[in-house]
């Protein structure tokens, strides 16, 4: 088989995402692959679309040296460095891109999603804006205008962004969750970077389901909290399975179902803490993913004065579920009004949270950062907690500062 058809059976495996097949079948012609402009630039482009950003960068890399004068190689290269880290860059290969080609809301959509994550939000909004001007219609960029919209404290126009695109996408769910958080923020109920401490700290929990993460991920978590807060912290595991849990981290039997009697799979079961009946925990949970890793001191997450914090999503105009602060039994609903439906329509839990609290009170944007958009290249300035969305998992070490934390 020939390099040109491998690339076509691989394109085909893409496309009915069977990623790992896709990878072995290019993986087995890398060898082969010449130093053309043209070889480069496909097999960074499949490697990118695989998730190798290594070695997709290297090829793109190599592509852009051979092949100067084609723009597609600037969109590839902007994508990877938004992927991986480097907002900045990524800016940079969009605004060189709208140079030489005719604007699209799409692209300017990416050009403004990296300067929102490169903390440049006026100019995130300006350009997000001029996507919107492009194609009213779009909903990548409205979505993405309405959150930068909010960040920037612009609320009505936030609420009127929403309500634009619920008139294209009655239907759509995160066009409902962005009207409902305006709303909020319109109304006065939603509060960020509280100044006031509660009267004592929340109980450290974490949910670990099945054999995704192994039980040194929970002992990891709870280390990493031991050392960076400054007082004695109650640590609880909602498991199914304590084996190789260690003796300084009290465990807590998952439910086998929900309030409806359906089986829970994967983080689904994080619902579960907002049961109404949970005893044994303390006045208020700070809840963390078991896969993030801790970077700074915990001390104003523990003590943060709100009977419901949540993480900003950088991606949408919801939450990130992987950090939360509530009050032990004060939001039932979360739990009670679940059901199988919500799985089969919702991609996944800190949308159906974000759905039943959209006056959640946010932590601010600094303490919580994601891996992937700030993280690759090193601890940002003021985080406390980095994320972990799908792979690398830290367990990978897919950065050299994860060792001087995660242990």
């Amino acid at each position: 088989m020939d390099l040109i058809e491998t690339f076509s059976e691989v394109t085909a495996l893409l496309e009915v995402h069977n990623l790992a097949e896709a990878l072995v079948c290019l993986d087995r012609v890398e060898a082969e692959i010449p130093d053309t402009g043209p070889m480069q630039k496909i097999a960074g482009q499949l490697y990118q679309r695989l998730g190798e950003d290594a070695r997709s960068l290297t090829y793109l890399t190599r592509a852009q040296e051979l092949l100067p004068d084609d723009t597609s190689l600037l969109l590839s290269l902007g994508y990877h460095h938004l992927d991986n880290g480097a907002p900045g860059e990524a800016a940079d290969y969009f605004s060189r891109y709208l140079e030489v080609e005719p604007a699209t809301s799409r692209i300017l959509c990416f050009l403004g999603r990296a300067h929102d994550h490169n903390g440049n939000k006026a100019e995130a909004e300006k350009i997000l804006r001029q996507a919107v001007a492009l194609e009213p219609s779009d909903l990548e960029p409205q979505l993405h205008l309405g959150r930068v919209l909010m960040l920037n404290g612009k609320y009505d126009e936030a609420l009127e962004c929403f309500k634009i695109l619920q008139f294209f996408y009655p239907d759509d769910f995160m066009v409902d969750c962005g009207l409902r958080r305006a709303a909020a923020f319109v109304a006065g109920s939603v509060e960020t970077n509280i100044q006031t401490r509660s009267a004592e700290p929340a109980t450290v929990v974490c949910v670990k389901y099945g054999t995704k993460y192994g039980p040194d991920y929970v002992n990891r978590l709870a280390s990493m909290v031991q050392r960076l807060s400054s007082v004695e912290v109650d640590i609880v595991c909602f498991t199914e399975d304590p084996t190789g849990i260690e003796e300084g981290v009290r465990t807590i039997p998952l439910p086998e179902l929900n309030s409806k009697g359906e089986a829970l799979e994967g983080w689904w079961n994080k619902l579960s803490l907002f049961r109404e009946d949970i005893a044994g925990v303390g006045s208020h949970m700070l809840y963390m993913d078991v896969d993030v890793v801790l970077t700074g001191s915990i001390d104003d997450l523990l003590f943060y004065d709100s009977d419901f914090a949540i993480a900003v999503n950088s991606y949408a105009p919801s939450f990130s579920s992987s950090i939360m602060r509530f009050k032990t039994g004060s939001r039932p609903d979360i739990w009670t009004d679940f059901s199988d439906e919500d799985v089969d329509r919702l991609p996944g839990d800190e949308d159906w949270i974000a759905s039943k609290v959209p006056d959640a009170d946010l932590f601010p944007e600094p303490w919580c950062t994601i891996y992937r958009l700030h993280a690759v290249h090193g601890v940002p300035k003021g985080a406390k907690v980095v994320s972990f969305g799908g792979l690398p998992n830290p367990d990978d070490f897919p950065a050299p500062w994860i060792k001087d934390y995660w242990y």
